[in-house]
């Protein structure tokens, strides 16, 4: 089974980015194509960047980092894009973020893929978690005539880079010794391809200067049964998540 899934990985991951750069391409050229009838040139395209606050629910699986891991992430967004006409812009970020830190108390329940029924199971453990990676997004725009206020909506995907840390500090009540701690630290990491989806408001304050506020859902479930690489006793599994940002964009 490990075989044919160290097999079979790569070559989804492969499959699934080719489509996704298909998609993009048969996007942009069907779009360039509505404004064919005007000769766009290069020129009509019109630059911009920004700046996001990023609120990012972390929701586990019960008795898979539940009650063990934060469950709210803050994250800052930074972008490029290109404004193709009136309605519809390409864009491209990072989601940069610090990991975020809880401490657990777990006895008899499921914690990280470990049933705990034994009260000299019971431990406290910290523990850290972050989400960071690049995306990609087709970013629609319905102007409200001139009011300078729009609807906003996009589809895109995140790279996301998911890294995580179980540190146990203390096991049946008792104190664990640094060199205990360190023995009893796992580590998680793993990436995924997510697709996104996101809508909202958008108001230009000025010529140059503009608002957004958006609200929208991300597939984090593809982050199942992550094991530690120091012991594969330990998983944890994320749902799918909501995102919630406001931010600055300025036109160059």
């Amino acid at each position: 089974m490990y075989l044919i899934r160290a097999i079979d990985t790569p070559w989804r991951k492969k499959s699934f980015l080719k489509f996704f750069q298909n998609i993009l391409l048969v996007s942009f050229n069907c779009l360039l194509g509505t404004t064919s009838h005007a000769s766009l040139d290069c020129s009509a395209l019109k630059p911009y960047g920004g700046l996001e606050y990023v609120q990012r629910s972390l929701v586990f699986k019960e008795g898979y980092g539940k009650g063990d891991f934060n469950q709210r992430l803050p994250q800052a967004h930074v972008f490029l894009g290109i404004q193709i006409n009136d309605y519809l812009g390409l864009e491209a970020g990072y989601l940069f973020s610090q990991a975020v830190t809880k401490i657990s108390f777990a006895e008899n329940r499921q914690a990280l893929g470990q049933v705990l029924d034994d009260p000299v199971d019971q431990y406290t453990a910290e523990n850290k978690i972050n989400l960071t990676g690049p995306q990609i997004s087709l970013v629609g725009r319905l102007p409200f005539g001139t009011s300078k206020f729009s609807v906003l909506g996009s589809i895109g995907f995140s790279l996301l880079n998911l890294k995580a840390r179980h540190m146990r500090v203390a096991e049946s009540g008792i104190q664990l010794s640094p060199s205990e701690i360190i023995d009893r630290i796992r580590h998680f990491s793993s990436k995924k391809v997510v697709p996104k989806c996101m809508f909202g408001l958008g108001h230009q304050l000025t010529d140059s200067i503009g608002m957004r506020i958006l609200m929208g859902y991300e597939k984090t479930s593809q982050f199942k049964n992550i094991t530690p690489k120091e012991s594969k006793i330990l998983s944890i599994t994320l749902k799918n998540a909501t995102l919630f940002s406001i931010g600055f964009t300025a036109n160059f």
